[in-house]
């Protein structure tokens, strides 16, 4: 539920407090993610790691789903003052997540040729 409420990088540093009260920043949105902790595929560690800090670049760098970015809603608790905001470059993440796939595909590629290569021996 977003509150509307306005968060400086001050506040969301201070209001965290390890695991009674996680506070994350992702693009420009304040996320109280204290009850999703034991639920995040990725472990709590993850979330704690960027708790009181922007974990924008992080998020994206994971390579998020679209159902992971609409389910994250339920606990935006609101915005960074505006004079705050950060203009992330999405499409450096874009690549990245790219790459995470293409590079796998590439050896997948590689090891499939090598034995068709050996079965014709």
């Amino acid at each position: 539920m977003n509150s509307g409420r306005l968060f400086t990088r001050e506040d969301v540093h201070r209001e965290n407090n390890g695991m009674e009260n996680v506070l994350i920043i992702v693009h420009n949105g304040v996320y109280d993610v204290t009850k999703y902790l034991e639920a995040h595929p990725g472990g709590s560690d993850v979330l704690l790691e960027q708790g009181g800090k922007d974990g924008t670049v992080e998020f994206d760098l994971a390579g998020h789903s679209l159902d992971a970015r609409e389910l994250m809603e339920q606990y935006k608790i609101g915005e960074l003052a505006p004079e705050e905001h950060t203009n992330h470059n999405r499409r450096c993440a874009f690549f990245y997540n790219v790459w995470t796939y293409l590079i796998p595909l590439g050896v997948a590629v590689i090891v499939i040729g090598c034995y068709k290569l050996y079965k014709r021996k």
